[in-house]
């Protein structure tokens, strides 16, 4: 056997010895339980609804989302999504009278907690607060 292939051979071998017998691999941060990866530690998404001020203007409300992508520059968050209410067929239980909703997910309730006091933040709900006449946070854990 030639010395490249003995060295091709024994990298795959190596390569196949690193891997479970179900090709799965599992971080640090996830664990299995009957067959599905879940998360271990305390994931968070953090859901703002708004609804707009009657006097909001096209304006103000362009700049409102531009404050809006801004909040998602803050360090402590994993991924960050924002948009108006989906334009699916009206049913029973779906609330789409919000003009803006916002998700956000962090890696830990200390992520979620770094982020209210975080500057970007602050300055956020200072410039913005005329802007909303309601709004209402939805916090969950994901399991």
């Amino acid at each position: 056997m030639k010395t490249s292939t003995l060295i091709l051979s024994l990298g795959i071998l190596f390569l196949l010895s690193s891997c479970n017998i179900n090709n799965t691999v599992i971080d640090q941060t996830q664990k299995e339980t009957n067959g599905i990866t879940k998360p271990t530690a305390k994931k968070l998404i953090h859901t703002v609804y708004f609804w707009y001020a009657e006097d909001a203007n096209p304006k103000q409300l362009t700049e409102f989302e531009k404050e809006l992508e801004l909040l998602g520059t803050i360090k402590s968050i994993d991924q960050f999504y924002f948009g108006p209410p989906a334009a699916t067929a009206e049913r029973g239980p779906v609330d789409n009278t919000f003009d803006m909703c916002v998700n956000i997910f962090f890696d830990s309730v200390e992520a979620h907690d770094a982020y209210q006091i975080d500057p970007i933040h602050l300055a956020f709900v200072e410039k913005c607060k005329d802007l909303w006449e309601k709004v209402i946070v939805y916090d969950n854990e994901l399991r």
